[in-house]
């Protein structure tokens, strides 16, 4: 048997068993996932009309975006994140993501606003 082989029909190689952090992969499922259907669900009370720029909705959607830049700054520089690619991600990645990410949020805070006014 090798180093790396079980007792069974299943051997593991060494990729298989590199493991990550739990807050690692909480960070990656946050940014990726949880944040951009929250802000999904939230553009979606908005445009259904009523609410202001200074509504609960709104500050919620704009407190998402905020906490989406800080958990990918977690990711980033204390979890070693990577890039959609698969490469470690770097201070240019963050600035881009930095920028990026609340510019498009920015839009869609703003496109749900007017819909919901007209």
């Amino acid at each position: 048997m090798t180093e790396h082989s079980q007792i069974g029909p299943h051997r593991t190689t060494p990729s298989e068993t590199e493991t990550q952090s739990m807050g690692g992969c909480l960070t990656r499922v946050a940014w990726m996932m949880a944040a951009p259907l929250t802000l999904l669900i939230l553009a979606a009370v908005l445009a259904r009309g009523g609410r202001g720029p200074w509504s609960l909705e709104s500050i919620a959607y704009l407190g998402v975006v905020l906490a989406t830049l800080a958990v990918r700054y977690l990711d980033i520089f204390r979890y070693g994140g990577q890039t959609k690619d698969g490469a470690p991600a770097s201070k240019a990645d963050w600035r881009r993501y930095l920028v990026g990410f609340p510019a498009v949020a920015l839009v869609g805070w703003g496109a749900a606003l007017f819909l919901g006014e007209t």
